[in-house]
């Protein structure tokens, strides 16, 4: 089954601190506190790593975006 296009960006990977247009990365921490330096669309911590959990959520794809 394909991944349909509202969550394609959600599988890519994201550099904490690069420019992804408009906005600034943010891959968060670990349960440590300890900065990550990549993580997915899914895992961001900003508004799109929140939009893509809710996409995410909606589709068979849950548990594939965060993985």
């Amino acid at each position: 089954m394909a991944r349909p296009a509202i969550i394609s960006r959600c599988f890519d990977v994201f550099t904490d601190g690069d420019a992804d247009g408009d906005t600034t990365v943010k891959c968060g921490a670990d349960s440590f506190g300890v900065p990550i330096d990549q993580c997915s669309g899914a895992t961001r911590a900003d508004a799109f790593g929140v939009a893509c959990r809710l996409g995410c959520s909606l589709t068979d794809h849950a548990a594939e975006c965060l993985t």
